[in-house]
């Protein structure tokens, strides 16, 4: 059976555990764990001989009046079986072999919150909170060992109680008629019940509902029993395993963030990048730690770490500061010429304010410093339309930026686009766009052919007025530094804005030109790694998932022993 010959390496993935529980206990209602049992037990006593001694109980209990003559339900059909029954057991619904009733109202005088020493008999309600237990009362309902199954909420949740209870509305009871029903096995049989349609608005169910739905497909005694004991230990196993795994994947994370973190503050970079690649295959298995390598690779890149040995062998190239004299040089030819306004100057980023340290060639600078960043013309609810000029919010920057492309419900005409773009404010190749809503800061680069107008305040546009390396800016508008700087302003607002005015003010880390296309190269080169890895966990996952299916499907297949 592919489920127990693969069975370590399915519970080893945390998001299998509950379906595995679910399959372990539909194999075990058809049988398919105790085939060798069968083989080694052939003489024991048939199920259909156990339904017959259990009648003549049942009938006894009625003529003592010790339990009501029910009205009979058509009786089950073997035709109408999802399987093949092995040999030896039998099927029969649940009210033949097991009495069930509905839990009641416990009196407001006889219950207590806690437990006393009057009080002292446990009160259960539906529902997995506190194991169902709801309070105390002097008397119990309920003397026998039974199950009892929530109505609501949770529904079906199934508990075996040892002890006298007194069970409350919404829960249902359960006793088996005979001891040559074992109650554990019973309660396998009821947690694989499907009780999911209950054809109600409000999912719950009620006593009528357990007798319709609840099937018993009957092994012998002694059967019963060693279907429990697999069952447990499967179940066990497969706990033991789950915890395993959680504890091994927090360990992983655990590593991850001290070596990503050793990474960002080491002095010597690539010592420390060469012991993580050692451990790429054992550590990075999960996409959330691939994520956390990513945000590093970017982090290390605006930190001058990832271009350490291409300085070493460029000492002659321009810093960055005489590339920034230039563009305010140009700056101020265009407010001369009056194609840009003239700003308020802004003051200077004192070393206290600093967060790390850049290398030596490199500059901090405000944002405003390399281009001129605004937002649109106010564009009208009555000026979209269904077709013209593509209209964009804060929604459609952060799926062009995500995924390239965008579906478009909102458009301008072209004349109202064409007097926006008179005023210069239209987006242009190499321009950048930033989210200034809800997920903010979010770009996308302006791409040729371009053709689209966008929502004021909602998104800001960062003009490229000085043919700046736009797939440098991109890169900085992605680290770890910009998202956390432009949230600084905004944390504990209900909605995140980024304003023109922040965006304008935030410190800027700007390497020289040359060193900027060999991060921006770096980065990809170390981006198309994680893509690597990526790779190799969604095909383990795949896999995985295929080999679960084939579990299922053999499960479901109805096969016959």
């Amino acid at each position: 059976m592919k489920l127990l010959e693969h069975f370590k390496e399915l519970s080893l993935h945390p998001k299998n555990a509950e379906e595995l529980k679910g399959l372990i206990l539909q194999l075990a209602v058809q049988g398919k764990l105790t085939a060798n049992w069968r083989e080694e037990n052939p003489d024991v006593e048939p199920a259909s001989a156990l339904l017959e001694r259990i009648e003549v109980e049942r009938q006894k209990l009625i003529a003592e009046k010790k339990i009501k003559k029910e009205k009979d339900l058509p009786p089950w059909e073997y035709d109408d079986q999802p399987f093949d029954l092995p040999q030896g057991w039998a099927v029969e619904r649940i009210n033949k072999i097991a009495l069930l009733k509905a839990g009641g109202d416990v009196p407001k005088e006889r219950f207590s919150k806690e437990k006393t020493e009057k009080y002292n008999v446990p009160i259960y309600a539906n529902g997995e909170k506190n194991k169902g237990l709801y309070g105390f009362t002097d008397k119990p309902v309920v003397n026998e060992v039974s199950l009892t199954v929530s109505g609501r909420g949770t529904i079906g949740y199934t508990v075996l109680r040892e002890e006298p209870f007194f069970p409350i509305v919404r829960l249902i009871v359960i006793t088996p008629i005979s001891k040559l029903v074992e109650i554990k096995f019973l309660k396998l049989i009821i947690q694989s019940a499907d009780f999911k349609n209950t054809g109600t608005s409000i999912p719950q169910l009620t006593v009528p509902m357990v007798k319709k739905k609840c099937i018993v497909t009957l092994p012998p005694l002694e059967e019963q029993k060693a279907i429990v004991e697999v069952v447990n230990t499967l179940l066990a196993e497969v706990e033991q395993l789950e915890s395993l795994t959680k504890e091994r994947i927090q360990l992983k994370e655990s590593f991850v963030v001290s070596a990503l973190n050793r990474l960002t503050e080491a002095e010597n970079t690539q010592e420390e990048w060469n012991f993580l690649q050692q451990h790429f295959s054992s550590f990075f298995t999960e996409k959330k730690n691939i994520k956390s390598l990513r945000e590093t690779i970017l982090q290390l890149a605006v930190q001058g770490k990832l271009t350490e040995s291409w300085r070493a062998n460029n000492h002659n190239i321009e810093p960055a500061s005489e590339l920034l004299k230039r563009i305010e040089a140009e700056k101020q030819q265009l407010i001369a010429e009056k194609k840009i306004k003239k700003e308020k100057p802004l003051s200077q980023i004192g070393e206290d304010y600093i967060p790390f340290k850049i290398p030596k060639s490199w500059s901090w600078c405000h944002l405003n410093c390399l281009g001129v960043i605004g937002s649109s013309s106010r564009v009208h609810k009555k000026d979209w339309q269904s077709d013209g000029v593509p209209f964009y919010r804060a929604r459609e920057i952060v799926k062009l930026s995500k995924f390239g492309t965008v579906d478009n419900d909102l458009f301008i005409s072209e004349d109202l686009f064409e007097q926006h773009k008179k005023n210069g404010i239209v987006p242009l190749e190499n321009d950048i766009m930033l989210t200034g809503v809800g997920t903010i800061g979010i770009p996308y680069v302006v791409k040729s052919g371009d053709r689209f107008y966008f929502k004021d305040a909602s998104v800001l546009i960062f003009k490229n007025c000085f043919n700046l390396y736009s797939d440098y800016l991109n890169l900085f508008f992605s680290t770890p530094y910009w998202i956390e700087e432009i949230h600084k302003e905004s944390m504990g607002t209900t909605v995140h804005t980024l304003t023109i005015s922040r965006a304008k003010a935030v410190p800027t880390i700007f390497p020289p030109l040359e060193e900027q296309k060999a991060i921006v190269e770096k980065v990809s080169s170390l981006m198309a790694l994680c893509d690597e890895l990526e790779q190799q966990i969604e095909t383990s996952q795949t896999q995985i998932k295929q080999l679960m299916q084939s579990c299922l499907q053999e499960v479901f297949e109805h096969e016959s022993n």
